[in-house]
């Protein structure tokens, strides 16, 4: 029969074919199942990150953003920090990669993170994919597809009722959360400007966030 697996004499590996092109050349599909389920028939590793130096403690669903204020060294370029309100947004920390990018190298399959980090650690930040997120009912509670933003909690996001940047989309509803307290709930992850529908808007910006004012069916920046 065909041959399964071939190593050629430069030591480059071929599943499938005799002739690998690459240090290891699959034709087929590959299959990791690291990930564990959730009881649900869902994988608890969704989603594909990347690891980022940090310049202030955080730990897996937090909201963070561009340390604006770090200083250069020789070793980082920049550095990212638990977001609050009007702070550059750069993502959520993973609780559990499915991939995972570290400098040049990448890893699969559910490789494990530490979960809380320190300044000089390196933490996972979700490009895509689902992941929990912090949140607290600042601004009111969360229905599912609600757009998510950081809220005045460094760290935590809300829901977002006016234009501005946006983390990501709610995928569960919350609306009970003891005062002063935040919940964990599963958000979409969706960087990027979002604005409410031009029916719903309001002229009264809060925490930040930007008015929109429509006029003869065009939405303006106030």
């Amino acid at each position: 029969g065909a041959k399964l697996v071939s190593i050629a004499s430069a030591g480059s590996v071929g599943i499938g074919t005799t002739d690998p092109l690459d240090v290891l050349h699959v034709v087929g599909d590959i299959r990791t199942s690291a990930c564990a389920s959730d009881g649900a028939g869902d994988v608890a590793c969704v989603d594909v990150a990347e690891t980022f130096s940090v310049s202030d403690s955080m730990e897996a669903g937090d909201v963070v953003g561009i340390d604006e204020s770090f200083q250069t060294t020789a070793s980082r370029s920049f550095a990212i920090r638990k977001s609050g309100t009007g702070a550059q947004l750069m993502g959520i920390v993973s609780t559990s990669p499915a991939i995972l990018i570290e400098g040049n190298q990448a890893r699969f399959g559910g490789p494990k993170v530490a979960g809380t980090y320190s300044p000089g650690d390196k933490a996972p930040v979700a490009l895509v994919g689902r992941v929990p997120v912090k949140v607290s009912l600042e601004n009111g509670p969360i229905a599912t597809g609600d757009h998510l933003r950081s809220s005045s909690v460094p760290g935590v996001a809300m829901k977002a009722s006016n234009a501005g940047m946006t983390v990501g989309i709610a995928m569960e509803s919350i609306n009970t959360i003891a005062s002063g307290s935040y919940s964990k709930i599963l958000t979409f992850v969706n960087i990027g400007y979002w604005a409410p529908d031009a029916h719903s808007l309001t002229n009264t910006a809060s925490s930040g966030e930007e008015t929109i004012i429509v006029t003869s069916g065009n939405a303006v920046t106030d």
